[in-house]
């Protein structure tokens, strides 16, 4: 859930992107999100028998990555950005988060990780949020 709530939100400039620009650009959500929802029933109708919930949970996953994916990379190439760093690191960090969730038992166990994972964010992101910060 942590990552498909990620990839909600890091498509919404992306979607702003393509809804202020042409007519045909304002299509290419909505396709995307069509496409995804097909993309992530058809991985539930594969995974779900056999995985249950979790097969469910994948088929979100990879449905929310699809709508998602398409926005993000086709802004991101028609106005050439250079953001490689400052989209992989976010990336890994909620990767990672997840491994983390899945491992740590649940308890005050989870609250200790759960520090040690913003400290590590933090210190991670430092100099993207610095730059933010500035502008």
């Amino acid at each position: 859930m942590l990552a498909t709530t990620y990839l909600g939100v890091v498509q919404v400039p992306a979607i702003n992107a393509l809804a202020s620009g042409t007519r045909r650009a304002a299509w290419i959500p909505a396709v995307a999100a069509t496409s995804g929802c097909l993309v992530g029933l058809a991985t539930v109708a594969v995974l779900g028998p056999r995985l249950a919930a979790t097969g469910v949970a994948l088929g979100y996953l990879v449905g929310s990555a699809v709508t998602a994916g398409v926005p993000v990379a086709l802004v991101w190439r028609a106005h050439g950005m250079r953001w490689a760093g400052p989209l992989t690191r976010p990336v890994g960090l909620v990767a990672a988060a997840c491994a983390v969730g899945m491992l740590v038992p649940a308890g005050p166990a989870d609250w200790a990780a759960a520090g040690g994972a913003l400290l590590v964010a933090l210190a991670v992101l430092h100099r993207d949020l610095c730059r933010l910060r500035r502008g």
